[in-house]
């Protein structure tokens, strides 16, 4: 292993450290988990069906959704929008001349995440305030995710000996628009009743931070985000 990336690595751990302590408040770190959010409002529908629902499922690989293949309705589905950032922690670039040998480690650790049976897949470039290099694309799953690490090299690796190292720490969010259908079954003195499809957006009731806009069931995932680039000190000369 390269010494460049052994200390990309270690840089990476230290942003996360430094993060927390810079950029997050105590009562900032919180998750959804869909499911359970879900589980509770199909606790009340039992409730007042005395426990006649006996399965009930989000996405396309419950039951109903593979036996009415033409319904008008449609599983639970996301839009995903791309990664903002902001309330950056440090000394804006300030690269002039295009660098040609650079390591980047860039990290996104999520503070205010969310679970659930949908992907979420969103994209973004990096690097995102360093200016000396050409942006590039990354992409990653918000669903689930606790930390995403990419280490990415323009030119020639290099080591930690004769790098110039630029250093930023900053906020970043991600929207995410549910939409579609849950649905629950409802059987009746052991026989099967009727399938119940219901609007995702009725989940905007069980948390306070999901919201219903449009039609649609919201959310923003939130966390910091470390940009850490090392640059070959030759790279960086006039000639």
């Amino acid at each position: 292993m390269q010494l460049g990336y052994m200390w990309a690595r270690i840089f990476a751990s230290t942003f996360i450290i430094l993060a927390n302590g810079v950029l997050h408040s105590p009562d900032t770190s919180h998750w959804i988990y869909l499911d359970e959010v879900a589980q509770e409002y199909i606790k009340d529908m039992n409730t007042t069906y005395r426990g006649r629902i006996i399965s009930w499922g989000i996405n396309e690989s419950y039951t109903y959704w593979k036996t009415h293949p033409h319904t008008k309705k449609h599983a639970v589905k996301a839009d995903v929008g791309s990664v903002q950032y902001s309330h950056c922690a440090g000394a804006p670039s300030v690269q002039k001349i295009p660098a040609t040998d650079c390591s980047g480690v860039f990290s996104w650790h999520t503070a205010q995440g969310i679970n659930c049976p949908v992907s979420l897949n969103t994209s973004t470039f990096v690097p995102v305030y360093y200016t000396g290099l050409d942006t590039r694309a990354v992409s990653f799953d918000v669903n689930g995710l606790e930390e995403e690490i990419a280490t990415l090299t323009w030119g020639h690796r290099t080591d930690t000996k004769g790098t110039l190292e630029y250093s930023a720490i900053c906020k970043f969010s991600v929207n995410i628009s549910f939409y579609g259908y849950f649905v629950y079954d409802l059987y009746y003195r052991g026989q099967h009743l009727k399938w119940v499809p219901v609007s995702i957006t009725q989940l905007a009731e069980y948390s306070k931070r999901l919201s219903a806009e449009h039609g649609k069931l919201t959310y923003t995932a939130k966390g910091t985000f470390g940009e850490d680039i090392w640059c070959h000190e030759d790279s960086n000369k006039r000639t």
